[in-house]
């Protein structure tokens, strides 16, 4: 089987979003582990066209043969008319060796301090845009490389700031269960139809 084309790409600066890219990754909807990264760029931001428009074209000139329209592009509009571009690898080689996905900083200088990036910061991703071809469904993969931060901001698993309260009847010590434990950063965007064609 031929192999199928692929292309390194690197983002504008955006904001970071659900990155994963220390321990085990998270869950893909098939429950394989992965490293991911998306960046998001308001719709209609020059530079969010410009990268829309790059990708596109790769699709254009590396498509499959009789491919119809492609069911994904690596990219999609969210509830807020952003646009998020949504990056991933598996968490390993064939070998079963461990990736490591790289991370610098804002010099270019790569960090050798392992980091858990928090939404909100800024920042670049590098990659690989591929195609993919799986029977009916076709389309282009962006695959996760690197990542370069601009602007900081730690992920510290916290969830709501919660006072304690004196009087309170719980205490989680007397609970006559086992609560399993929360996924920290649990999140699985909605799958959503590929965005329009605006090229």
């Amino acid at each position: 089987m031929a192999k199928l084309p692929k292309q390194p790409i690197t983002t504008p600066k955006g904001e970071l979003r659900w990155v994963f890219i220390t321990g085990e990754g998270r869950p893909n909807l098939n429950g394989e582990n992965q490293y991911q990264a998306v960046l998001v760029l308001p719709d209609g931001d020059p530079r969010a066209e410009e990268l829309i428009e790059q990708i596109e074209n790769f699709w254009e000139e590396n498509k499959p043969k009789k491919a119809g329209e492609p069911k994904s592009l690596g990219y999609r509009t969210n509830d807020n008319g952003e646009i998020e571009f949504n990056f991933k690898t598996s968490t390993t080689f064939p070998d079963g060796s461990k990736k490591k996905i790289k991370v610098y900083d804002s010099k270019a200088k790569e960090v050798e301090k392992e980091l858990k990036i928090g939404n909100g910061s800024i920042g670049r991703i590098s990659g690989v845009m591929a195609i993919y071809d799986n029977g009916p469904n076709k389309g282009v993969t962006l695959y996760l490389n690197a990542i370069q931060l601009i602007k900081y901001v730690p992920y510290d698993g916290a969830g709501a700031a919660f006072e304690p309260e004196e009087d309170g009847e719980f205490v989680a010590d007397d609970a006559p269960f086992e609560a399993e434990p929360a996924i920290a950063g649990d999140y699985e965007p909605e799958p959503a139809p590929r965005p329009k064609r605006r090229f």
